[in-house]
């Protein structure tokens, strides 16, 4: 495999499924993407943009969000959410929620989601027995990696998202491109054995291995 070079990120559907309970699967266009940004700090800044269909006010959706919020947070402490933006135009709507950590996100969202290093990677348990390529498309065995990643920090994932991480990608796993302009992209390798209008995570796991600045 190569990594794929692309002009725009791939289409993203809504990553919550209380948009899916007021307006069905969102419908999806080149212009509509999540984004995953890891911070410095460790927090975590995800903005969603999708099409609206006019069935959910911004005032609901801000409401639900914030509730569900609300739930978590008196179930989870010393962790948090932040809802900084929600809009619902005639066409578009615009989520941008704050996590206080990977796991904040990871418990909040129900899906995998680390950030740490190759060893508590594997003492964590996730399974390293797959395809991993260097940023000029060359073949590393993952038995290779600590050879090739001391120093670094690794990112998992398992949904469709635009990467954004505090530090310079060095490797990566199969399912992830890097775009024409440098943005990392997961792609929209869906799950089958989820109905359709709720496939929100990929088939397997990701993984981006980065040097931190």
């Amino acid at each position: 495999m190569k990594i794929k070079k692309r002009g725009l990120c791939p289409v993203i559907t809504a990553l919550f499924v209380f948009i899916f309970s007021f307006s069905g699967c969102i419908s999806v266009d080149m212009e509509n993407r999540t984004t995953f940004e890891l911070r410095d700090d460790g927090t975590i800044a995800q903005v969603i943009v999708d099409d609206a269909d006019g069935s959910i006010t911004g005032e609901e959706l801000e409401n639900y969000i914030n509730d569900s919020i609300n739930e978590f947070q008196n179930t989870h402490s010393g962790e948090s959410v932040a809802l900084e933006n929600c809009r619902v135009s005639s066409e578009k709507v615009n989520i941008t929620l704050v996590y206080s950590s990977v796991s904040a996100y990871a418990d909040f969202n129900n899906v995998n989601c680390f950030n740490g290093t190759i060893k508590d990677a594997y003492a964590a348990g996730y399974d390293f027995n797959r395809s991993f390529y260097s940023m000029n498309g060359t073949s590393i065995p993952y038995f290779e990696l600590p050879k090739y990643s001391a120093d670094c920090r690794l990112l998992i994932l398992e949904e469709p998202v635009c990467v954004t991480l505090p530090g310079e990608l060095r490797i990566v796993s199969s399912g992830v491109s890097i775009e024409s302009d440098g943005g990392i992209t997961v792609d929209n390798n869906a799950d089958d054995s989820f109905n359709e209008s709720v496939q929100t995570t990929t088939e397997s796991p990701v993984f981006l291995i980065y040097s931190v600045q």
